[in-house]
């Protein structure tokens, strides 16, 4: 069902995941975190989102104190959409940062000796 949703939410999106789907897939992530003990790994592997999170706290944080504007939007995502960059190249930038989170869980689950042969 994930693999169908990227396909048909390829730019331009043809379906919206909406929030109960993505509150789904978050409790999903989040028993299966707690069920395997690897908190760290999946906190490697969710590296985007958390960055993404981060820059939100950020913002507010910054508007609250100040009354100024840290970035351009609300998300990362929406400042770089705001500074003209195309969904694609977000995209593509996501994903890098999303593969090196990838590698680094793969590589934490190969010297913790967690790894199952």
């Amino acid at each position: 069902a994930c693999a169908a949703f990227i396909f048909w939410n390829c730019s331009p999106a043809k379906i919206y995941l909406g929030e109960s789907g993505g509150l789904l897939l978050g409790g999903l992530i989040c028993v299966m975190t707690e069920l395997s003990g690897l908190q760290f790994a999946f906190l490697l592997l969710g590296v985007v989102y958390i960055i993404d999170g981060i820059c939100a706290l950020l913002q507010r944080a910054v508007f609250g104190i100040n009354k100024k504007l840290l970035l351009k939007g609300d998300t990362l995502h929406s400042h770089l959409k705001n500074k003209g960059w195309g969904d694609y190249r977000i995209m593509a930038c996501s994903a890098g940062i999303s593969i090196l989170g990838v590698c680094g869980s793969v590589a934490f689950f190969v010297y913790s000796g967690m790894l199952i042969y």
